[in-house]
């Protein structure tokens, strides 16, 4: 506990060394930064909070996390709401957004749960994953985002539309061909090939 020059109390306390404390209750913490490595860190940021964990302890790299309560900036080079996860390659340099990059950033041992827009409605439930975006990155093209069956012997492709423009039926084959499947079939001297070399 510091004190000044009266051995007042100060209100700060400074906790030196590598660990932190063996229970800390009841205590709130306002603004502040706690390292994480050399360069990694965690701290609250205007709307949420950012966590930077480093590839190692003496790395400027890493992952880095961010939960906001609003987006910040456009919404396609800007901060998102909510969960963001991306690589940072130089956690010095901050006040920009990273690139995407082609390596997994999360991976969830269990089943996830979203909730997307089809038909006007928000629908809860396991997700079909698309980058696609209606006409982008190639013209006449839309995602898909939910599938299901239909009686009828029907496939419904669901977009994401506030009304059923975005819905596409699909005729399920119900014939197939299989050998095993048909009767009466006898060999036959035909040679196919030599068919085909004479024509």
């Amino acid at each position: 506990m510091e004190t000044n020059q009266q051995g007042q109390n100060q209100g700060v306390v400074k906790i030196k060394g590598e660990v932190l404390a063996d229970n800390i209750h009841g205590k709130t913490f306002t603004g502040s930064k706690f390292k994480i490595g050399q360069y990694g860190f965690l701290q609250p940021i205007e709307k949420g909070l950012q966590i930077n964990a480093p590839e190692n302890f003496g790395s400027k790299r890493g992952i880095g996390l961010q939960i906001a309560g609003e987006g910040v900036g456009p919404k396609d080079a800007g901060v998102p709401p909510g969960l963001f996860i991306y690589e940072d390659p130089d956690f010095t340099k901050g006040h920009s957004v990273p690139s995407a990059v082609n390596r997994v950033l999360l991976t969830v041992a269990g089943m996830a749960c979203f909730s997307s827009r089809v038909s006007g409605s928000i629908v809860k439930g396991q997700p079909i994953l698309t980058n696609l975006d209606s006409n982008f990155p190639f013209s006449s093209t839309y995602p898909v985002k939910f599938i299901g069956y239909q009686e009828g012997g029907f496939m419904r492709f669901f977009g994401t539309d506030n009304d059923n423009t975005n819905i596409w039926n699909i005729k399920v084959d119900t014939w197939g061909s299989d050998r095993k499947l048909k009767t009466d079939i006898k060999d036959s001297e035909f040679n196919a090939i030599e068919f085909v070399e004479k024509n």
